[in-house]
């Protein structure tokens, strides 16, 4: 009985330990202030159609639900090097947005996770997307 007693005591001591690292994605609250009416450059990998492809790219997004971004590239691709579109952002915090170009303008969906240095990226499907560093986040539309 002992042993027992022991036994849930550890596992209850123990349980809330291995959910520690467990990511949250923002709040419509916390989006809004970190990217809205900002520029923000991803890292140079981004997930396409299910294809990555190494490109960095800026995004802005304005208080009125339209957003414009830019391919950090002068390599000739068949991708457009600039877009725009239009963003809403959820009550839960997820993003929708619908380029005009990319992405066959289909509607995308994804959460962003707070990290130490950067906000991670992933669609609604739970597939990577990209990386924002917090260092390269900066006010209003910078390019």
């Amino acid at each position: 009985m002992l042993r027992i007693a022991l036994f849930s005591l550890v596992t209850l001591l123990i349980s809330p330990l291995s959910f520690g690292a467990t990511l949250q994605s923002i709040s419509k609250k916390e989006f809004e202030h970190v990217f809205v009416n900002k520029t923000a450059t991803s890292i140079g990998t981004v997930q396409s159609d299910g294809n990555f492809i190494n490109i960095p790219f800026s995004m802005y997004m304005d208080n009125h639900g339209k957003i414009w971004a830019t391919l950090d590239t002068n390599s000739a691709t068949d991708i457009p090097k600039t877009d725009e579109g239009t963003y809403t952002i959820g009550k839960d915090g997820t993003l929708y947005l619908k380029w005009n170009h990319w992405f066959k303008s289909q509607r995308l969906c994804a959460h962003l996770f707070n990290a130490k240095d950067g906000y991670l990226v992933l669609g609604c499907n739970n597939v990577f997307q990209t990386v924002f560093m917090k260092n390269e986040i900066a006010s209003g539309k910078t390019f």
